[in-house]
């Protein structure tokens, strides 16, 4: 069956990968979390690590980041002050990028950059292979094919 343009499996894949990238980088292993929000709510946290008090949700897209996909990286941020807040204490909060471009508005320079400052979440940026960054480039090519429905 042929995939549908939208598939975001090239996405969703490469967020392992920037898991495995961020343990190289800090030598801390990151794995994906379920933490329970209300009676039968659930949010999917990317990355986590109890001993070391990490939550973390990964951004794979590669280049600037435009139209709603500012909006999608705010919501994970919120989704990363609600984890802490549903565990407990204080947490390291990171939105972790695969790519300097699209992490650059939330480094600097905009009201969503002090924000994140501001709430106590870090930006960082993991680098992938650039057969994983091509991959990415040409599911996002294929995905801005879809039409608006």
């Amino acid at each position: 069956m042929a995939r549908h343009p939208s598939d975001s499996r090239e996405q969703s894949s490469a967020e392992g990968v920037m898991l495995l990238a961020f343990r190289e980088k800090y030598g801390i292993t990151l794995t994906p979390k379920s933490v329970a929000v209300g009676p039968n709510e659930h949010i999917q946290m990317d990355g986590w690590s109890e001993k070391h008090r990490i939550l973390c949700e990964c951004y794979a897209h590669q280049g600037l980041v435009k139209g709603g996909q500012p909006h999608k990286i705010m919501s994970d941020a919120m989704k990363l002050l609600l984890a802490e807040k549903r565990l407990g204490g204080e947490w390291r909060k990171i939105l972790l990028f695969a790519d300097e471009r699209a992490a650059d508005s939330f480094q600097q320079g905009t009201w969503r950059s002090v924000a994140l400052k501001e709430l106590g979440i870090e930006v960082s940026v993991v680098h992938l292979a650039p057969s994983r960054r091509k991959a990415l480039l040409r599911a996002q090519e294929r995905q801005r094919m879809v039409p608006d429905s």
